[in-house]
């Protein structure tokens, strides 16, 4: 279930993008994100379908939002990040148009437009958990579908982080505060200031 660059490269578009010298796994994540996201035969379709069709983060603010924030330290994180996404684009557009010229009974150009990268990585930035897996004491970025869209509090009840199981199979997360019987549970993005939590999480 869980979607991570171990999983992406079981795929056949997974072993695709693994021919390609130097891509790192946060590309790696989104690049499969952008072909994944549209195929009906996927493992991962009823979690596609379940995602926003946009975010609003600051990532994917347009400019006149993007002004209207100027002397705060949010507007300065925000074009930060912004720039990093064009650059990051720019660099992988080689990549993508090796791919639609490889694959174009597949892939359709409009995929991988700039808006479909910007949602692929707003995903990531927001919605991933950093996964143990023993006895690997190094987490991983991990997507873990329906689990990611548990909301965000001051006061939760649980982390972003969380550890497999060996023993039973199973993805724990360990809660910090007791969570009673049809109470929502509510995960913390971390202590990270308003700033970064408006620029990467809306």
């Amino acid at each position: 279930a869980l979607l991570y660059d171990e999983t992406v490269l079981q795929t056949d578009v997974g072993r695709m993008l693994s021919t390609i010298p130097g891509l790192s796994i946060d590309n790696l994540l989104i690049i499969f994100t952008l072909c994944d996201r549209f195929d009906p035969d996927s493992r991962w379709a009823p979690f596609w379908s379940s995602l926003p069709s946009a975010y609003f983060t600051g990532l994917s603010f347009p400019p006149r939002v993007v002004s209207s924030l100027h002397g705060t330290a949010a507007h300065l994180e925000i074009l930060r990040g912004q720039v990093h996404l064009r650059k990051q684009y720019a660099a992988t557009q080689p990549i993508l148009d090796i791919l639609l010229q490889a694959y174009p009974q597949y892939l359709k150009p409009e995929w991988f437009s700039y808006d479909k990268y910007v949602w692929a990585a707003e995903l990531f930035y927001s919605y991933a958990f950093e996964i143990e897996f023993p006895p690997n004491p190094k987490s991983k970025t991990v997507m873990v579908p329906f689990a990611c869209h548990v909301n965000h509090s001051p006061w939760p009840h649980v982390v972003r982080y969380g550890r497999i199981n060996p023993g039973t199979n199973t993805l724990d997360y360990p809660a910090f505060r007791p969570c009673t019987t049809g109470e929502q549970a509510f995960i913390s993005y971390g202590p990270v200031p308003n700033m970064k939590l408006i620029t990467y999480y809306g």
